[in-house]
């Protein structure tokens, strides 16, 4: 990586898209007061406190109840609460960089080539920085570790975050099985960074693996080996994984797939009865906002989500469509390991007319429906008619209440996917 510098955020690969905000956006102001009310209309797709389910969206509402409780945004209650007095002076937010040359360059392999994508995509965590903006290196990453493992103490031996809050935010909300040692541990990515932290407290140690790249089996592989072997080292344990096996890993204890390459993309030609201009238009959802239809120079058909998703997409049938990645996001659809084409399905009525799309919004099987003709505007309508009026600075929260929520956001922020 280059500069050592690294991405340390715990976004998922579907924020990418930029997909809750359509626009950049200047001022965060300008979203996270009305982010709670958009909330209510993601779907559940578990019943409450039945199954833990992760949630970027959440983090940001958080970082928001942070602000409003701490009277500054939130870049600022972390740098001065915690980064600071850590000496973190490497670690900061990527949406704030005006140059990001010196961050490690995002790959992925494309018929065996390290091949760069675009550093622009980290721009989509704005204006979401509490759920995964931060980006820090190796040193920074182990004053991090320390901090935790000497219960809140920073480096000049001054407790900046008591043992007692720290604890809290490590005591299990549903209950997870686990091994020999407790391991306080968290995962995430965003764009081709994958990070993971481990924190073993009672054995007064932990470790920190990072990648900038290239988002293939092979990588989660060497990753898992990486952090297996450093963890089993400092607790004094006897590897499960030697020199040989580590490269030959997931083998023996399970068959390795092999590489799946991108194809040479055939042309789709337009293979139904129906017309294209029946697809064509605007379907939206309240809380992720608008899917646009449309067609390119060349006549095929096009779909537009969010500030980076593009692709083309042509029919299997007359309501499922394939789709591959166009633009910044082509690796997503077109690298190794990453070919699989996207499925969107679209909804007719009884009489045949198209009312909406369903579309996986976090690139796997769950779907979510996109409503033909329901836009932004729709949202805006709807919260001027329930609006209450209320003051959205108030002070019943206390500073303990707002450090409190910002152990619990970094702490998920430097550990990652």
């Amino acid at each position: 990586m280059s500069s050592g510098f690294t991405c340390a955020t715990h976004a998922n690969r579907c924020d990418i898209l930029g997909v809750f905000y359509q626009q950049k956006v200047e001022y965060r102001s300008q979203v996270l007061p009305n982010h709670q009310q958009r909330l209510q209309f993601i779907p559940a797709t578990k019943w409450f406190r039945s199954k833990f389910l992760y949630s970027n969206y959440m983090y940001t509402l958080a970082g928001h109840v942070a602000e409003v409780l701490g009277g500054r945004n939130w870049e600022t209650l972390v740098q001065e609460s915690l980064l600071t007095p850590l000496c973190m002076h490497n670690t900061g937010f990527v949406d704030q960089l005006d140059n990001r040359n010196d961050l490690a360059s995002p790959y992925v392999l494309l018929n065996g080539i390290l091949t760069e994508v675009d550093r622009q995509l980290l721009l989509s965590v704005h204006p979401a920085g509490p759920a995964g903006s931060i980006y820090s290196t190796p040193v920074d990453m182990s004053k991090w570790i320390l901090f935790h493992l000497n219960r809140g103490i920073d480096p000049n031996g001054r407790s900046i975050v008591s043992e007692e809050w720290l604890n809290e935010t490590y005591n299990v909300q549903m209950p997870q099985p686990f091994s020999r040692y407790r391991k306080i541990w968290h995962s995430g990515g965003i764009v081709t960074y994958t990070s993971h932290l481990w924190l073993f407290p009672e054995k007064n140690t932990g470790v920190f693996v990072t990648f900038n790249g290239p988002l293939s089996d092979e990588s989660s592989f060497a990753m898992e080996a990486i952090i297996g072997r450093a963890a089993d080292l400092l607790l004094g344990e006897e590897p499960w994984m030697n020199l040989t096996t580590a490269c030959t890993f997931p083998s023996p204890w399970r068959q390795a797939k092999d590489p799946r390459h991108p194809c040479d993309e055939k042309v789709h030609k337009w293979n139904i009865s129906r017309s294209h201009i029946d697809y064509i238009g605007v379907y939206g959802h309240l809380a992720f906002g608008n899917i646009s239809v449309g067609t390119d120079k060349e006549k095929e058909l096009t779909l537009r989500f969010g500030r980076f998703g593009e692709m083309n997409i042509w029919p299997v049938s007359e309501t499922r469509f394939h789709g591959r990645y166009t633009g910044s996001l082509w690796f997503i659809t077109g690298s190794q390991d990453n070919v699989d084409p996207i499925e969107i399905d679209f909804v007719a009525s009884e009489a045949g007319d198209l009312e909406g799309l369903l579309f996986p919004v976090d690139f796997k099987s769950n779907k979510t429906l996109f409503e033909r003709d329901l836009t932004l505007n729709s949202y805006r309508k709807w919260h001027n008619m329930n609006s209450k009026a209320c003051d959205s600075r108030s002070k019943l929260g206390s500073v303990r209440t707002y450090l409190l929520i910002l152990l619990y956001l970094i702490f998920t922020h430097f550990h990652t996917f």
